[in-house]
């Protein structure tokens, strides 16, 4: 039986979000890594997380997401998981 899961992680620049994206990457997991302005205010955030998983081959993926926002949450399941 294959384990390995897909997860989506709100808030992965810093803190507990950051943490379970290493955390979980490094299990096998695919994560989907989400922070606002990853191009932006939390470029290097995004850029070290990035840097991590080039280094160690870590399924994650860095993607922009503001949870307060509804048109940023549309975008992201329009654009990464639509059917």
């Amino acid at each position: 039986m294959n384990s390995k899961k897909v997860v989506l992680i709100t808030g992965s620049s810093t803190g507990f979000g950051r943490l379970f994206t290493e955390t979980l990457s490094g299990k096998g997991h695919t994560v989907f890594a989400t922070m606002r302005d990853p191009g932006g205010r939390n470029a290097k955030n995004a850029s070290e997380i990035h840097a991590l998983a080039e280094r160690d081959s870590l399924p994650i993926h860095v993607l922009q997401l503001d949870v307060t926002d509804d048109d940023s949450a549309q975008l992201l399941s329009t654009t990464w998981f639509a059917d």
